[in-house]
C-alpha cells in the first residue's frame, strides 16, 4: 500500500498589494500544503487602527485604510502537518497617488490672458469627468478676484493688471486629489481686444440752447449688448443707458463729462468730451421781435384793436402772450 506524504504548509505569497488612503483595501495571500489552513497575524491591532482587518480563515485583510503608514507584521499559515511564517509590509500610500484618483488633465501652465474689468471664464478639466469637487487653494494663490465652481469653472471680474499664481485642486468622493499652479496674466483693459469702442468724436457732438430741446446719441464699436453712462451731471440733461444725451439744458457753460460704455461682458472703454451749452441769445437764426413799445399804438375802449408785430424773419411764428 503506497502512503502519500502530507505537505507542510508554506505561504507563496511574496508581497501585498499597495494600498491608499480611503480607498476599499483587499488582499488574500496564498499558501499550499496539505489539511486545512488556518492565518494568524502578529500585528492586528496595527492593522485595526490603520482601518484594517485580518480574517484567520483566509488570512485575507481589508478595509478602508484611514492614513497613509507602513505596516510590517509576520504571517503564519498553519495546518495539521506544520506552520510557515513570513514577514511582510502594507505598505498604505495618499489617496492622491492612487492611480484612480483624479487628474488635471489642463495641459497649459499658462492660462488665458484676462482684462482688467472684463468678465472672466476658463473650464479646468481631469481625468474624472464626474464625482469630483474642484477648490481654490487660498494660501498658495495670489489674488482674491476669482473663484472656481465645483465643477472647475474658474470665474471673476480683475481689478488689478499683473501675473497671478493661481493653485487649484481636484478632489473625488473617496478624498483623491490632486493640484495644480497656473499662471494668470491679467492686463490693462486698454489691451483687451475685444472691449467696446468709443467712435465719437468731439467735433461729432453739436452746442446745445438754454430751455432748448437738445438730443445726442453717442457711438461705439461692438456687437454685445452696451450700457453707457456719466460721471458729471449737466443740468437738465440725462445720459441714458442706451448712450442717449437728452433734455432741455437749464444753465449755459461748457461742462467737462466722461462718457462711459460698457459691455455685457464687463469690457469698457471710457473717453472725455466738453459739452457746450449756450444762452438762448446766442442762438443764430431765432426770431427777433423788431416792434419797439413806441410802434405799439394806443387802443380805446368798446373800439376794436389790431396791431401786427415785426419779426426778422419770414417763416411762420407763433407769438404766446404773457402776463394780463
Amino acid at each position: 500500500m503506497k502512503v502519500t506524504a502530507k505537505a507542510t504548509p508554506i505561504i507563496t505569497t511574496v508581497s501585498f498589494d499597495v494600498g491608499y488612503v480611503n480607498r476599499s483595501y483587499s488582499f488574500r495571500p496564498n499558501a499550499s500544503g496539505s489539511g486545512t489552513l488556518s492565518w494568524s497575524i502578529d500585528n492586528s491591532n496595527a492593522l485595526a487602527e490603520a482601518g484594517l482587518s485580518f480574517n484567520a480563515s483566509t488570512g485575507r485583510i481589508y478595509g478602508t485604510p484611514n492614513r497613509a503608514v507602513q505596516l510590517t507584521f509576520n504571517l503564519t499559515v498553519t495546518s495539521t502537518y506544520g506552520t510557515d511564517t513570513r514577514e511582510f509590509t502594507i505598505t498604505i500610500l495618499d489617496s492622491s497617488a492612487s492611480p484612480t484618483s483624479p487628474k488635471i488633465t489642463t495641459s497649459q501652465d499658462v492660462l488665458p490672458t484676462a482684462y482688467v474689468g472684463a468678465s472672466y471664464k476658463f473650464t479646468f478639466s481631469s481625468s474624472l469627468s464626474s464625482g469630483v469637487t474642484w477648490y481654490i487653494e487660498e494660501d498658495e494663490t495670489d489674488t482674491d478676484d476669482f473663484t472656481i465652481s465645483t465643477r472647475g469653472v474658474l470665474s471673476g471680474k480683475p481689478t488689478e493688471d499683473g501675473t497671478f499664481s493661481i493653485t487649484v485642486s481636484v478632489q473625488d468622493n473617496k478624498g483623491g486629489i490632486d493640484t495644480k499652479t497656473f499662471e494668470l496674466n491679467v492686463e490693462d483693459a486698454s489691451e483687451n481686444p475685444n472691449r467696446p469702442v468709443i467712435s465719437t468724436e468731439q467735433e461729432n457732438i453739436p452746442e446745445g440752447f438754454v430751455n432748448a430741446s437738445y438730443k445726442f446719441e453717442f457711438s461705439a464699436s461692438s456687437s454685445l449688448r452696451l450700457t453707457w453712462s456719466m460721471d458729471e451731471d449737466i443740468p437738465g440733461l440725462t445720459l441714458s443707458s442706451r448712450g442717449i444725451l437728452s433734455g432741455k439744458p437749464v444753465s449755459k457753460g461748457s461742462f467737462d463729462v466722461n462718457i462711459t460704455v460698457e459691455d455685457s461682458s464687463g469690457g469698457r472703454d471710457t473717453k472725455s468730451f466738453v459739452i457746450s451749452i449756450r444762452g438762448q441769445d446766442e442762438i443764430e437764426g431765432r426770431p427777433v421781435i423788431l416792434t419797439s413799445q413806441s410802434d405799439i399804438p394806443a387802443g380805446y375802449v368798446k373800439t376794436k384793436y389790431s396791431h401786427k408785430f415785426a419779426i426778422n424773419l419770414s417763416p411762420q411764428v407763433f407769438f404766446q402772450q404773457h402776463g394780463k
